[in-house]
């Protein structure tokens, strides 16, 4: 009994061995597949129109070498002077292109519009533009982000447009 004990260690350590190399060759094979970022953006924050209207914002997306979009997000506008809401949700980008400072991404959309006429739903599509401006806080220029979004609907019209400066938050713009 006391001559198995040995080979069993052995078989026991080559198991391990066996273990280590399938998780190493598995981690080099994800790190292969993955394609590198050749464009990135993303924000958080509120931005505010000449109009008094302002938009909350939460985005992010990605561009990678092989060509896949990722990303979405969420904008609610509100304007306080006719009471209206607008609600978008972008659940995948389809199209991206960043070159800094500038962002662009499009991609289908659902939009809620609650109104004093009540509630209006446009399945359209989103094309976003950003813009990566912030400066320090000491620069008299006082830069900041802007933001635009554009919902069109299936017949390619015009539903919602927002143009403004970011005044709380921020967004990034990265580019290779």
């Amino acid at each position: 009994m006391c001559h198995l004990q040995p080979e069993m260690a052995t078989r026991g350590q080559t198991m391990i061995r066996f273990q280590t190399l399938l998780v190493a060759s598995s981690l080099l094979a994800v790190s292969v597949a993955q394609s590198p970022v050749v464009g990135f953006s993303e924000g958080r924050g509120v931005a505010l129109n000449a109009n008094g209207g302002q938009v909350a914002f939460q985005y992010n997306g990605v561009k990678l070498q092989d060509g896949t979009v990722r990303g979405g997000g969420t904008f609610t506008f509100t304007n306080a002077q006719n009471k209206e809401r607008v609600s978008i949700h972008v659940r995948e980008w389809r199209e991206f292109a960043a070159q800094v400072p500038v962002a662009e991404m499009g991609g289908p959309v659902r939009m809620v519009i609650e109104g004093p006429q009540g509630l209006h739903v446009v399945e359209g599509k989103l094309a976003m533009r950003v813009a990566d401006l912030r400066t320090r806080t000491s620069d008299p220029q006082d830069l900041r982000d802007q933001i635009r979004l554009v919902v069109t609907n299936p017949q390619n019209t015009v539903a919602f447009r927002y143009e403004g400066a970011v005044r709380e938050g921020d967004l990034v713009v990265r580019s290779n």
